[in-house]
Order: structure tokens, then sequence, then C-alpha cells
């Protein structure tokens, strides 16, 4: 599971210990850099992000950033660095607004979703973390290590469950996974016939089918690909969608009525 990796704070929603986990690419990216993990506290006067390369981290400026949704960050980040694999941990204008169900995406569909993780990042108008790392990671016993790996491969693709999604699976164009990970349960899919056509598109999540299916008593299989685009389609109303002032002005906006922070934590 080396491509997996957890965001940890106090959680707005639960004011306790929160620990939200993400798969993807991003996670051993900042390890390859050489950091085992990155604490951030206190709150920024502006908009920022966190840049690491090969032992080297500094904040910098984002305010050409806020308001753009987790894709846009993505792309913006690989324009401003020139690495085209630069892998980051982002938020959209749910944590810029301190939604408490907001989430630290990464790989424009990964997120770390638990405890309102989102909001605290927007509450320290920390827009994203960006890493690049062209180190290696290296093991006390790599030949045992290599077996381990070898024995993994062979059950995991000799299982049916780590590879099939059902009807679902007439749809995927090809298979994807995390890094490092020998499962590869991800897909990019294409949907072009049917009711409800959405073109290319990243499988949905088990949850996520359940959710819009048998929680609700659906039985179509297609109605859950039509829910989740509508889900996770960057679209918002004119005023919300209108970018907020980055700096002091942005943070007098997101106090609460009793004129502190929200989800402003360490």
């Amino acid at each position: 599971m080396s491509g997996r990796h957890a965001v940890v704070c106090k959680s707005p929603v639960s004011g306790t210990w929160n620990d939200a986990s993400s798969g993807g690419f991003f996670g051993p990216e900042p390890k390859k850099a050489g950091y085992d993990a990155v604490f951030v506290s206190g709150i920024s006067e502006k908009p920022v992000h966190l840049s690491i390369h090969d032992g080297r981290a500094e904040l910098r400026d984002a305010s050409g950033l806020w308001g753009l949704d987790a894709k846009e960050t993505q792309k913006a980040l690989e324009v401003e660095s020139g690495e085209r694999k630069v892998r980051a941990a982002v938020i959209g204008p749910a944590g810029e607004r301190l939604s408490l169900i907001s989430c630290v995406m990464n790989d424009g569909h990964r997120a770390a979703g638990r405890g309102g993780s989102g909001a605290v990042m927007g509450s320290k108008q920390l827009k994203a973390i960006a890493a690049v790392g062209t180190g290696t990671v290296k093991v006390a016993h790599p030949t045992r290590v290599r077996e381990i790996n070898t024995a993994l491969r062979v059950v995991t693709r000799g299982s049916h469950s780590a590879d099939s999604f059902g009807t679902y699976a007439r749809y995927r164009t090809r298979r994807s996974g995390c890094a490092r990970c020998p499962v590869g349960c991800g897909a990019e899919y294409e949907v072009k016939d049917g009711p409800w056509p959405i073109g290319a598109t990243a499988r949905p999540e088990y949850e996520t089918l359940g959710a819009f299916g048998v929680l609700l008593g659906n039985t179509n299989q297609e109605t859950p690909w039509s829910a989740t685009s509508c889900a996770t389609a960057p679209v918002w109303t004119p005023s919300l969608r209108a970018r907020p002032s980055p700096g002091r002005s942005s943070a007098t906006r997101t106090r609460s009525s009793t004129g502190k922070r929200r989800a402003g934590w360490s």
C-alpha cells in the first residue's frame, strides 16, 4: 500500500483527532524528495502552496491558484513547476470556503475525505502541497521485499474481485492503479451510450456505486454513473464561482459569528 498517504489534523467537524487516507501517486513523492512527513502550523496572510523538491521546501504565492478546482490546480502547478509529473495534494473552492465536507484532493479524483481536512487547509490559506522527488527508498532486505511483492502479485492478479466491477467492465478503456500497487483496481471508463452518456471518466469507487445504487433501492446500473458525474462536476453559481480576494479580506469573510477563525488548527 505504498501509494497511500494520510492527512492528519484536528477535525472542524468533531473537534477531535482526525485522519483521512487517500491513494494515488502523491504519497510516495515526498518520501522520494527526502521527507517522511510534513507538519503545517499557523495561518498564512495570503494564499500559498508548499513546494517540495529533492530536499528543498518553500512556501510560494498561490493567489493565482485561489478559486481553481482540484483538477485546474493540478494543471496550474504542472505549468508553474515545469514538471509534468509533479504530485500534489490540493483543495478546491469548497476547502477555501471552509466547507465541513471538503476534501484534500490528489490526482484529480483521489480524496482524503474524512473530517473536513480540506477546510483545515483552507483556514490556513494553504492551497496545495506539491512534491517532486527523484530519490529512491532504501530497504533493509531488498531480496526479501522482491519475493513478497512477487507473491502478492500472483495472489491479486488471480483474484476475481480485484479485476471486476460486474457489468461495468464493458465500459473500461484502460486499467490503472495507485503507485506500486499490484492490484490495479482503478480504471478509466467511457460511457457513450444508454440514457446518460457522460463520455470519458474515472471509475466510481464502490462506496459511490453503493450510495447511488442499492442504498437508494436503485437497481438501474447506469444511474450511479450520471449521479457521480453530477456530484463531481465543477459547477457553481456565478456568485460562488467568483474568486474571493486573497489576503486579509478573505480571512475576514471566513470568521465565525464569534469572531474566531474556524478550522484553523495546527
